[in-house]
């Protein structure tokens, strides 16, 4: 499996309730409006997948092409774009993240793993997470509690911050979230960040169940 969830598995169906879901920002928050139409029209143009659209809507030209046929705004399907764009995880720094100590750090940059990506790439060729340990020069621990952390923010919505909190709170993968429960998983949220003051971001139940419904697309994908 990849770092990134594949665009091309996700269909637009799906890909409409995870949008009608999401806490949007309100910038975006036009893409819910009359969201079972525009969705309708895109399907009836022969769209069937998030790949498909993101490809199709992704140049300035092609983006107009489709306005006009389809007959949704110029102004909706650019916001669209961003937001799909969204689902394309970026790396984040192994700096980034809430108390991984400098020592482990040096080890990691030595070699050339600077990211999420590059540390959850490199454990996809080994069965045994303790070949890793081993070629890196990290405790089994140290390396476990990464692979977790670069793994949790695989999920859309899931940071260097928001992933320790929930590494802190019990979970240990992206996996992890598939039979969560949005309440329970606010409550943790809003202890453990109490206790440790990690961030004054207000997540809410609706935030969680984002979470929790991408990583079910991702664990049919």
């Amino acid at each position: 499996m990849g770092y990134s969830i594949e665009l091309k598995n996700i269909s637009i169906k799906d890909y409409k309730e995870v949008l009608r879901s999401q806490n949007l920002l309100p910038g975006r928050r036009i893409l819910q409006d009359n969201i079972d139409k525009n969705f309708e029209a895109i399907c009836l143009y022969g769209i069937v997948n998030l790949d498909e659209l993101y490809k199709s809507i992704s140049k300035p030209q092609k983006l107009e092409l489709i306005a006009n046929k389809i007959g949704l705004s110029v102004n909706y399907l650019t916001i669209l774009k961003r937001e799909i764009g969204s689902f394309i995880q970026k790396p984040i720094l192994i700096s980034d993240f809430p108390e991984i100590s400098s020592a482990v750090q040096v080890k990691l940059s030595e070699h050339s793993i600077k990211t999420s990506k590059d540390l959850y790439d490199l454990s996809q060729g080994f069965s045994d997470m303790r070949i890793v340990c081993e070629n890196v020069g990290i405790s089994e621990n140290d390396i476990n509690e990464l692979f977790s952390l670069c793994d949790l923010v695989r999920i859309n919505g899931v940071g260097a911050v928001f992933a320790r909190i929930l590494y802190i709170s019990g979970l240990r993968r992206a996996k992890d979230f598939v039979t969560a429960n949005a309440d329970e998983l606010l409550e943790k949220f809003l202890e453990v960040n109490k206790d440790n003051k990690y961030t004054k971001a207000k997540l809410g139940k609706r935030d969680m169940q984002f979470c929790i419904d991408f990583a079910k697309i991702m664990s049919r994908v």
